[in-house]
């Protein structure tokens, strides 16, 4: 019994060794390293690759790199997971991509990541480094099969590649499924410069400047820029295209690309391609200013004749500065007289300086006259009645006017001398002047007359036989005269009486505008002893016929112009007057005031022309008094 019981002991423990031994033998040959080693029928999606890029080891995306034809980087992926899980194993092959299609294997990509894994996104980073082959190409992954585990507990056993926890925890991309990689890419540049010269496209470019631009931390890279119009293929394509003086490139071209060959320092193997487009924009050339004569103050100043769309700047003296989108109107109202400084500028680029002399005279007072006047005869000293300007000079000119008009003053002073040819209504313009500045115009009519002569008069002279007094008899000149024995004294009635010896010193008449003639002589002696105009004398005048009846009076032409005739009609004689009206009641002038004699006479009335008048003549005859209507028009 004792020898079966050991026997029994010895076949169990050769049946657990051998069971063991198996173990072994079953484990090693069904080693996990590829998919392959995996039992299909993968079908879960739990765990996904999101996003795949070229990384330092530590995970951080490589953004600006520059790369030989051999250069070691690590790899790093997106994941997320629909089910927070502990550890996930990853293979897949990398193959290089052209125009979307991979084609040459650049590696495979194992290893098992014991990281925990949220729904919101992880990321892992194989930690073997992997060869970009060809630096710079695109890659991607292909074939890619990703594994977990169960439960929330740490899926991998070390870092090497291992199928899933079971058959279903895991996925397997179907053909054609791949994930691109993204690749880091060798930074460019470009700069724009104005032309050095207008009219043309040169300009010098400091290319080292732009190495920073090209790639970050550029003090750790050589640079060699080259002088080629592509991207190098080989050596050959840049012999003899080197620049050698970068910091002074010399473009004469409106768009120039060059290259720049980058090489880490610490790894000089390690280089890449990077492309430098140069622009330049034509500068404008120097403006051309306008003919600028001188101007008025707060007028507008043209300061350019160019045509060409831009900002237009000018500066001037007292610190005037401007900037205008058009030059056709470049105004300077506060501008002072000076050399200013004209520059344009189109598309960024501005232009030399150039200059222009601007003169701007300031605005003088206004222009004001006096009233209008009346004046007699050949006038050799006639103040007009302008004012003294403030700056510049004054001008007299003839607006208007019968005849011609000499200044034989001065025309420039305000009270300049004025002469006329002949009688009738002048209109004179005061025009103030300084430079260019012209104010207002201002103008005073004036009034000219032909000078009366020396009146026929009849005397009778006090004597020692005769009477003590004398009498003077004037030669009735009709309505709108007045008479004087001393100049100084006037009536109406042309008949003096009761002059006593030496009284008459100045024989004179006087028409209505004011105009006096010359003295009469006084030694010419009476035939007729002449009575008071009041006394019944008459006055020339058709005799009285004996079939007048009442009295009348005629206005002829009507309208009229600027002369107009009355014909008074009255059968007794008697004191009386012949006035005119406008329609507002005031009085325009008297015509005659004075004794009207019996019988048919004829008064005259002289106006300056105007362009339209409703006018009332009015004749009042002892207790009679009649009214007609009379239309001036300037014809």
């Amino acid at each position: 019994m004792r020898k079966k019981k050991i026997d029994l002991k010895l076949s169990s423990l050769f049946a657990v060794l051998c069971c063991t031994i198996g173990l072994f033998f079953n484990t090693t040959s069904t080693a996990q390293t590829t998919p392959a080693s995996c039992t299909s029928g993968c079908t879960s999606n739990d765990v996904q690759i999101t996003g795949a890029y070229l990384s330092d080891a530590s995970g951080v995306q490589l953004t600006n790199y520059v790369c030989g034809s051999n250069v070691s980087v690590y790899l790093t992926l997106q994941l997320t997971t629909n089910t927070p899980r502990v550890g996930v194993s990853i293979y897949s092959v990398i193959k290089t991509v052209v125009n979307g299609t991979p084609t040459d294997s650049v590696g495979v990509v194992s290893q098992c990541f014991g990281n925990a894994l949220s729904t919101t996104g992880s990321i892992v980073t194989f930690t073997s480094p992997i060869n970009w082959t060809p630096c710079g190409s695109q890659i991607a992954l292909v074939g890619t099969y990703t594994a977990w585990g169960t439960g929330n507990k740490n899926f991998c056993t070390g870092n090497t590649f291992q199928c899933g926890g079971t058959p279903s925890k895991c996925h397997s991309a179907t053909a054609g499924e791949i994930i691109i990689i993204q690749v880091p890419q060798t930074g460019t540049a470009s700069a724009t410069h104005c032309s050095d010269v207008a009219g043309s496209y040169s300009s010098t470019f400091d290319l080292t400047a732009l190495e920073s631009t090209i790639i970050s931390n550029s003090s750790n890279y050589n640079f060699a820029f080259y002088n080629v119009s592509s991207l190098p293929s080989s050596s050959a394509d840049t012999s003899g295209k080197k620049i050698a003086n970068p910091s002074a490139f010399s473009a004469t071209v409106a768009s120039t690309t060059v290259y720049a060959y980058v090489c880490d320092k610490a790894h000089p193997t390690a280089c890449s391609w990077a492309s430098v487009t140069l622009n330049i924009k034509e500068k404008p050339g120097v403006p051309s200013p306008t003919s600028n004569s001188p101007i008025c103050a707060g007028s507008t100043l043209n300061l350019f004749a160019n045509t060409t769309a831009g900002s237009y700047a000018w500066s001037g003296p007292g610190g005037y500065s401007s900037t205008d989108q058009n030059p056709s109107r470049s105004s300077a109202t506060t501008a002072m007289s000076g050399t200013y400084s004209l520059i344009v500028t189109t598309n960024g680029c501005s232009s030399g300086s150039g200059s222009t002399s601007v003169t701007i005279d300031a605005v003088p007072t206004t222009a004001t006259v006096g009233t209008g006047q009346n004046r007699c005869g050949s006038l050799t000293s006639l103040g007009l009645g302008g004012n003294t300007p403030s700056v510049g000079t004054g001008t007299w000119s003839k607006k208007s006017g019968p005849g011609t008009v000499s200044f034989s003053a001065n025309a420039n002073t305000p009270n300049a001398t004025a002469t006329v040819s002949v009688a009738g209504t002048y209109v004179f313009t005061w025009t103030i002047h300084n430079g260019a500045c012209t104010d207002s115009h201002a103008d005073i009519t004036v009034n000219y007359y032909d000078a009366l002569s020396a009146p026929s008069v009849c005397v009778i002279q006090p004597s020692l036989c005769g009477p003590a007094t004398g009498k003077v008899n004037f030669t009735d000149l009709g309505a709108g005269y007045q008479y004087s024995i001393n100049g100084t004294d006037w009536q109406d009635c042309h008949v003096f009486l009761n002059v006593a010896a030496g009284a008459a010193t100045h024989l004179r008449v006087k028409n209505s505008a004011g105009c006096e003639s010359t003295d009469a002589n006084c030694n010419t002696i009476c035939g007729s002893d002449p009575q008071d105009c009041a006394s019944g004398i008459t006055k020339a005048s058709a005799p009285v016929s004996e079939s007048i009846s009442e009295t009348t009076v005629k206005a002829y032409p009507n309208p009229f112009s600027d002369r107009v005739k009355f014909i008074v009609t009255t059968p007794i004689a008697g004191k009386g007057t012949l006035e005119v009206y406008n329609m507002m009641g005031q009085r325009v002038k008297t015509i005659y005031q004075g004794l009207i004699s019996a019988g048919t006479q004829t008064f005259e009335l002289s106006l300056p022309t105007q362009q339209i008048a409703n006018l009332i003549y009015v004749l009042r005859v002892g207790n009679k008094k009649m009214s007609g209507k009379l239309l001036q028009i300037n014809q």
